[in-house]
């Protein structure tokens, strides 16, 4: 079973009563509500697990100053929520607890964060090799032209990932009013939406003021990724998925690495996270003249975000250091 190991670190400048000294993993879901509605977040703790490091049959033992040190070891188990953060939201998150339990004055108590994910199952290194890019193929009239956009169908948190686009003429002539089939991209911009669903649950005065006593799930989205890239005078598609092509451009899309900027997919009954891709292509003819854009809203196959390395779940220590007031 996995499980988070690591030391508590106690330094102790005068002999004091302790009743128990415990270590503890405590995860909290903290959802927001909608403007419209009043109350605090809907939430609480998901789950609490805990190892009592030392204690006594009687109501508490004295333990004289100076430095101690007790080792712990706290099982987890796959079924627990992920940790899920973001630009401006902490919807669940997780902390381990060292508290010394003391009669008759307050406990002491010091946390140190903890992030819990989930591996994928393919191994990381390799994710962005070992599966299909997905496709999706669009004849344009006005440009007189097909294209197809691809990305590799599993993208790991933080990663950078190849975004290929390919097009060719749909015929050797233009017809009237179209433009000249010898064209190339002279840009692409792209942007990554990232959207929220949230089920929350009415408070009671929300059921009152409002007569809505049903769970309601509202949105939310914003890009976390906006590049724009000037395309090179593209190749001939050479690689055998792109005969059907007679040109192909690649450019690197880099996805931010800080679990502040951006979130993993997510899909559960409460909390719900995807991500699209979103681009505009600038076709310049030749010889060289206006531009034209090529826009398309979203690619068909979905972005997925998953934990990155740094949050495999067997790898974690931690070491939580707790002082004792004067």
């Amino acid at each position: 079973m996995p499980s988070i190991s690591g030391r508590l670190f106690l330094s102790i400048p005068q002999d004091i009563s302790v009743n128990a000294i415990e270590v503890k993993i405590v995860g909290s879901l903290k959802i927001p509500r909608p403007e419209i509605n009043a109350g605090p977040c809907q939430g609480g703790t998901t789950v609490e697990r805990r190892q009592i490091l030392a204690s006594s049959r009687d109501n508490s033992f004295r333990l004289p100053r100076g430095r101690y040190e007790f080792p712990f070891e706290l099982p987890i188990v796959r079924e627990m929520m992920d940790t899920i953060t973001g630009v401006g939201h902490t919807y669940h998150s997780y902390e381990v607890r060292g508290v010394i339990h003391r009669h008759f004055y307050s406990d002491i108590e010091s946390t140190t964060p903890l992030r819990i994910h989930r591996t994928p199952n393919v191994f990381y290194a390799n994710l962005l090799d070992q599966v299909m890019p997905s496709y999706e193929e669009h004849p344009n009239e006005e440009l007189n032209l097909r294209y197809r956009i691809s990305i590799p169908t599993h993208i790991p948190f933080g990663a950078s990932f190849p975004l290929r686009f390919e097009y060719s003429s749909l015929s050797n002539l233009p017809q009237k009013g179209q433009l000249p089939s010898d064209i190339h991209p002279r840009s692409i911009t792209i942007h990554i939406t990232e959207t929220h669903a949230l089920k929350v649950t009415p408070t009671a005065s929300d059921a009152i003021n409002y007569n809505n006593y049903l769970p309601s799930t509202f949105r939310k989205e914003h890009v976390i990724l906006h590049q724009s890239y000037a395309v090179q005078r593209p190749a001939r598609a050479l690689l055998p998925e792109s005969l059907d092509f007679d040109y192909s451009a690649t450019i690197p899309v880099h996805l931010p690495r800080d679990f502040q900027a951006c979130t993993q997919d997510v899909q559960s009954e409460l909390i719900k996270v995807h991500h699209s891709l979103h681009f505009n292509v600038e076709f310049e003819p030749e010889p060289e003249g206006e531009t034209v854009s090529l826009q398309r809203n979203k690619v068909a196959s979905p972005t997925y975000f998953l934990p990155c390395l740094s949050a495999y779940l067997y790898a974690t220590r931690y070491t939580v250091i707790l002082y004792t007031e004067n």
